[in-house]
């Protein structure tokens, strides 16, 4: 009787020290995802950063009259994202993308108007960077 017991015994310890192994394997591997999916991320925000800046850039330079309109998504992957934007000097200012508790920022010439996410409407007139958002 003895040895069926110790065959039980060993067999309960052998399950649950695999069971461990699983579960830490299984641990690994969604930090490992949940550090590549902000990482992937961190990089899409910084296109839609990129792009935005040179949307802005483009219209300091253009003559009057220019007109264009841009989307910036609410979320990324999933995560969302606040915009904010602040003024820095008299000719610049900032947009400031923030998501999980991570910051990017980017310089772009002062506007005149209120952008945020969703659809924004970019024009210039009078030398001035007009920009509404419509949501």
């Amino acid at each position: 009787m003895r040895r069926k017991s110790q065959v039980a015994i060993e067999f309960l310890s052998l399950t649950i020290i695999g069971f461990l192994i699983l579960l830490t394997m299984v641990a690994a591997l969604g930090i490992y995802s949940s550090g590549k999916k902000l990482e992937k991320t961190y990089s899409e925000i910084q296109d839609i950063g990129r792009t935005v800046q040179q949307e802005l850039l483009i219209a300091s330079e253009v003559q009057d009259g220019y007109r264009r309109e841009i989307y910036i998504p609410g979320t990324v992957n999933g995560i969302n994202i606040n915009l904010g934007y602040g003024n820095t000097t008299k000719n610049t200012g900032y947009l400031s993308f923030k998501f999980e508790n991570q910051e990017v920022y980017y310089e772009v010439p002062q506007l005149s108007g209120d952008i945020g996410l969703g659809v924004n409407i970019i024009s210039k007139t009078n030398e001035t960077i007009n920009v509404i958002n419509t949501g």
